[in-house]
């Protein structure tokens, strides 16, 4: 495991928001680096998180290149009266033989490398073809040192995927990967972290109470 991305100055913060919920989400599809549009559900979340997010003070916006991470962050930064920034490393992990397939799908036609990929598995566990938490870990970590050292004490929104941001918080608390993997990622819905003392303080998680009415 690669060491934890160092904390910059005290009260940066960073706010990572999984994008809306898509047609494939709604059919529980794997999608990986496959994109699927957004639901009519995904784009009343969308328009949500946008809402409450615009209330704080964002001084940038980054996104995943994919559409269902890019049309979320879109309305988030126009909302918060900036730009979108794309960035391939906030893509999600890729899935490999089991993209596009329903989770029934991949279970029935790869039942070996469905249970090795859900049982139990480490961080250097992958798909075939696909990405492991760490090949994950290895891509996003520069990203996040290169916003910090351009955000000091400032708020970061980072639009991104559930599996990537599991992996965020494996990675920035030094978690258990077993515990990480399973902590609740929903559409919309974003999480917190700010740094205190130079190291990472989850201060919000998975929080969708801008959600609440839909």
């Amino acid at each position: 495991m690669a060491s934890p991305t160092r904390a910059p100055a005290d009260n940066t913060t960073l706010i990572f928001v999984r994008h809306g919920e898509t047609e494939s989400n709604a059919e529980k599809r794997y999608m990986g680096h496959l994109d699927t549009p957004l639901s009519e559900r995904g784009i009343t979340q969308v328009a949500a998180v946008a809402a409450w997010l615009g209330q704080d003070n964002v001084s940038a916006v980054y996104t995943s290149d994919l559409g269902r991470a890019a049309t979320t962050a879109e309305a988030i930064a126009k909302a918060c009266g900036v730009r979108a920034t794309s960035d391939v490393r906030l893509r999600e992990r890729h899935a490999g033989v089991f993209q596009g397939l329903r989770l029934s799908e991949a279970r029935a036609r790869f039942p070996d490398h469905f249970a090795k990929a859900t049982e139990q598995p480490t961080p250097g566990t992958s798909i075939p073809e696909g990405e492991s938490a760490l090949q994950v870990q290895a891509r996003f970590v520069p990203l996040l040192e290169e916003i910090c050292r351009r955000h000091p004490g400032q708020s970061v929104v980072l639009v991104t995927h559930g599996g990537f941001i599991r992996t965020v918080l494996w990675h920035l608390l030094e978690s258990s990967y077993a515990t990480a993997r399973w902590a609740r990622v929903d559409n919309a819905g974003f999480s917190i972290f700010r740094s205190e003392g130079g190291r990472w303080i989850l201060q919000t998680w998975n929080d969708t109470g801008h959600l609440r009415n839909l």
